[in-house]
């Protein structure tokens, strides 16, 4: 706890913090692997979260919840632009008074910050009113916040500043170390967060204010020739011969090679636009160490949300409930953190203001939807970590490579770009070594479940009452063959024969492993912790079995897949939708609470059909 009053002359020797945030930087499709100064300053010297989740994936929803430390459904910042999001949004929330610099600098620390902040912070707003709580700032603004070259600024209170010619993360890399020397000068504990926008795509040249009509990410000149051979990795859910998943994605086209060529040029884009932020977070750590300020500092290395390149035949983009969209990189090193150490446990970006309050000595705000991660090596047998993750999306999905324009000029798959019926509640669960699940629940009522210690990459929806019955007759005990889907007018392009009959078309990852219960019965535990999750507020975001089980009998899934809570959990009311909206309604997003274990219903209930209830 900070002391209401310190001596004048004593020095002040809580620990600094750089957090570095790229923006759409995959986990799973290996792109921390093409970034060797990551490798040598984080991954050798600081400790790796395995399973570190977005709880949006989406950059402004995303960025918000890190920095409130709230769930979306809390912050009602849901989208990228008003009315639903974007900077207008936060400010109506009255957030730009409840936000980490804030709360920094009223505990004492100067904050810093560079780059990207959020969506909508722009030409016509930026000072209505401007962003509190910064010691120094020096933002991205829009309508060229992703432009690469000729990006502008806004500094402090000044006027936007154009920078032709000169490019994006290299200014950023420049900023962040002026603002490091500042910050030294002053002598005081300090934040400071840099935001390149990499590897995030670039707006095409039709709609500079707009994401719709994109490009790819645009790599410095320097670094245009790197990686000439490098592809999307070919795992099994990449552009798949049978289609996954349900809502929109199952009727996503097969992809014709020259889709999956422009793919490949789009990943290696985005790996060559990481080379300048990996040299830039080289650049930090040499002024931080001449500085002297290195021991005494915990640097982060994150980004807002993943991405995906092809993966259930998804063209480049976000915003799904899917493993590539909400793990990300997740990074620490500072004094006391394990060297060359991976943490397997689940952590969230509502763990991080927690987190930066645990190691700055400030007390937790109560109303906190997340909990300081294990950081010290003390920490990390001490804390008790819950195993769950909480992932909400509301309203579109746009594809990056959308708008009006053709993959390739003589190409007949085109994209229009946005699909509205793309809100959806998801929970991970992840136990290290005993077991892993996703479940998702759509605005269209459909429903996914994966067993992800032997399905990892998503292929076989276990949800009983949409697996596709050649799949579902051959799920016990192993995966087997399965029949391609035929060509179809949303599909011109045939998938080829399976050249031998004996090799499956979808991977044989094993038999499936549900906590020894049927899919079902899990099916109805997981659906009862989502209820909870989905409109959590502080400690019920923490503990949300707690909420089910308010004796303490349950805090786990393995604890509530005892077959003695079948007959409970039967009874529960299940998550769904009365109607897809754009953003958080409460009243069409069905029953807000759980009956609880010997004490009935809750408080609220919501008037819905009894679809909802059965």
């Amino acid at each position: 706890m900070i002391p209401a009053i310190r001596a004048q002359d004593a020095p002040d020797n809580r620990p600094n913090f750089v957090f570095i945030m790229t923006d759409d930087q995959d986990s799973l499709m290996n792109s921390l692997d093409y970034q060797p100064t990551i490798k040598r300053r984080f991954a050798e010297q600081g400790t790796y979260y395995n399973h570190h989740f977005c709880t949006v994936a989406l950059c402004c929803p995303s960025r918000v919840s890190l920095l409130t430390g709230k769930a979306a459904h809390n912050t009602n910042v849901t989208d990228i632009y008003p009315p639903y999001g974007g900077y207008p949004k936060f400010i109506e929330r009255d957030l730009n008074n409840h936000w980490l610099p804030v709360w920094l600098q009223g505990a004492g620390y100067n904050t810093y910050y560079t780059g990207k902040l959020m969506n909508g912070f722009e030409l016509s707003n930026y000072d209505k009113p401007f962003p509190r709580g910064w010691t120094g700032s020096d933002f991205l603004i829009d309508p060229q916040c992703y432009t690469y070259y000729n990006a502008s600024f806004q500094r402090n209170t000044d006027a936007p500043n154009y920078y032709p010619g000169e490019y994006s993360t290299d200014l950023i890399r420049d900023k962040s170390l002026n603002f490091l020397t500042d910050a030294a000068a002053a002598k005081k504990p300090f934040f400071l967060g840099v935001a390149p926008i990499a590897p995030h795509n670039q707006p095409g040249p039709s709609r500079l204010n707009s994401t719709a009509d994109s490009t790819i990410p645009q790599p410095a000149w320097r670094h245009e020739k790197l990686f000439p051979d490098v592809k999307v990795p070919r795992t099994s859910n990449f552009n798949p011969i049978t289609p996954h998943g349900v809502s929109w994605v199952k009727d996503l086209p097969y992809m014709d090679p020259r889709t999956v060529q422009n793919n490949d040029g789009w990943f290696r884009s985005r790996l060559q636009t990481l080379a300048a932020v990996d040299e830039m977070v080289d650049a930090i750590f040499d002024r931080l160490e001449n500085l002297g300020l290195l021991d005494n500092t915990y640097i982060f290395y994150t980004s807002d949300n993943g991405f995906h390149i092809g993966q259930h035949r998804l063209p480049p983009g976000k915003q799904t409930g899917y493993e590539l969209d909400v793990r990300v990189p997740m990074y620490i090193r500072g004094p006391g953190v394990p060297k060359n150490e991976t943490i397997n446990t689940v952590t969230t970006h509502t763990d991080i203001v927690p987190t930066l309050f645990n190691l700055a000595g400030i007390d937790l705000h109560p109303d906190f939807d997340g909990t300081p991660m294990p950081v010290k090596q003390e920490t990390l047998a001490s804390i008790t970590r819950s195993e769950h993750a909480n992932v909400e999306h509301w309203g579109w999905n746009r594809r990056d490579n959308a708008g009006p324009i053709e993959l390739f000029p003589d190409s007949p798959i085109k994209f229009d770009g946005f699909i509205l019926n793309n809100t959806y509640k998801t929970v991970r669960v992840v136990s290290p070594g005993a077991y892993s699940f996703m479940y998702t629940v759509w605005c269209s009522n459909e429903k996914e479940m994966y067993d992800m210690t032997v399905d990892p990459e998503q292929n076989h929806n276990l949800f009983p009452s949409t697996i596709p019955p050649h799949i579902l007759s051959a799920l016990t005990p192993r995966h087997s063959n399965a029949n391609p889907n035929p060509q179809s007018p949303q599909n011109p392009f045939t998938p080829p024969p399976n050249p031998n009959t004996t090799t499956p078309l979808l991977p044989s990852p094993g038999p499936i492993i549900t906590l020894g219960r049927p899919a079902a019965q899990l099916a109805a535990r997981l659906d009862a912790l989502l209820m909870v999750l989905k409109s959590c507020k502080g400690p019920s975001c923490i503990h949300p079995w707690h909420d089910i089980f308010p004796g303490g009998e349950v805090s786990s899934l393995a604890d509530a897949a005892d077959p003695k809570y079948d007959g409970f959990f039967a009874q529960q009311p299940k998550v769904g939708f009365g109607r897809c909206e754009g953003g958080y309604v409460v009243a069409s997003e069905g029953p807000q609470e759980p009956r609880r274990f010997g004490v009935g219903m809750g408080g609220r209930r919501f008037e819905m059909g009894m679809e909802f209830w059965v």
